[in-house]
């Protein structure tokens, strides 16, 4: 591969620079000393197009995409971005000063902002009117649009993920209905935000820039591992963001700063999570 061209599929296949964990269920590899590609059957084109609409709509620090594609010869979706120095927020937490910590949680909120700012397409699911890419809406029969959307209306998404909750074993018909009383209550009359869906530390690069009069750092970030994005209710970042990190006091100490606060939600989301995953 020469600079300045795009890998081909055989290049990135034949690359050895593997930078995702052993146990994941995509690769992501290193091409050159520029780009890195992610592939994988669970790999989606929209995780591609979600990085692409946001650097071409806001000045939101993504993964620049040169490329997506998919294989038909091996069924694996394929995308080429540029290769984001620096560490995880994970390998760094440990290391940082509180200054350092709120300096980053700073820029992070300010990504948030950014990203919560986007115009609203008066749909809730991933871009282009694509169903909802989160895990919760997956059905082992097939795409099944009442669970997995879109949905034009924030009552019909509730209806999806109730959809969902009445496939797990042991749900009766009185706790759905009790649920879906709840569900009335507490999710309701949020406006739609262009969600990251899995913000935790893992997933938030940081590179440090240079240092302070004090000796503590200054940084830039780069969100990525935007896989779970889509328009979703505005709490729906919040309450996965606090679940995802739940065992990473470090990072619930951050969250409450850089996104605003839905605990009523987040209780209920918790328990969501109980019936589906735990």
């Amino acid at each position: 591969m020469s600079e300045g061209t795009l890998p081909s599929t055989a290049d990135i296949l034949a690359s050895t620079a593997i930078l995702s964990p052993p146990d994941s269920a995509h690769k992501v590899v290193r091409l050159g000393e520029h780009l890195v590609a992610k592939y994988g059957e669970q790999v989606t084109l929209t995780e591609g197009q979600t990085m692409q609409y946001i650097a071409e709509h806001s000045k939101i620090p993504v993964p620049r995409v040169h490329a997506t594609f998919t294989d038909q010869a091996s069924q694996q979706t394929f995308i080429v971005m540029d290769f984001v120095h620096g560490e995880t927020l994970a390998n760094l937490l440990p290391k940082l000063t509180q200054s350092e910590k709120d300096d980053i949680g700073l820029l992070v909120r300010d990504a948030l902002d950014k990203l919560r700012e986007l115009p609203e397409p008066g749909y809730f699911g991933s871009i282009a009117r694509g169903a909802c890419s989160h895990g919760m809406f997956w059905s082992p029969d097939g795409p099944d649009p009442l669970m997995s959307g879109p949905f034009d209306s924030e009552a019909a998404f509730n209806e999806g993920l109730l959809r969902k909750l009445a496939t797990t074993p042991d749900m009766a018909p009185s706790y759905l209905s009790f649920l879906r009383t709840l569900f009335t209550q507490a999710f309701s009359g949020h406006r739609t935000t262009l969600c990251h869906g899995d913000l935790q530390p893992k997933n938030i690069m940081v590179q440090r820039t240079g240092s302070k009069e004090d000796g503590t750092g200054s940084f830039t970030i780069s969100l990525i591992d935007w896989e779970t994005s889509g328009w979703y209710p505005e709490y729906w970042e919040y309450c996965h963001s606090i679940i995802m990190g739940r065992f990473k006091p470090e990072w619930l100490e951050m969250v409450d700063k850089i996104l605003p606060v839905y605990g009523y939600e987040y209780a209920l989301m918790q328990m969501i999570f109980h019936i589906l995953y735990y």
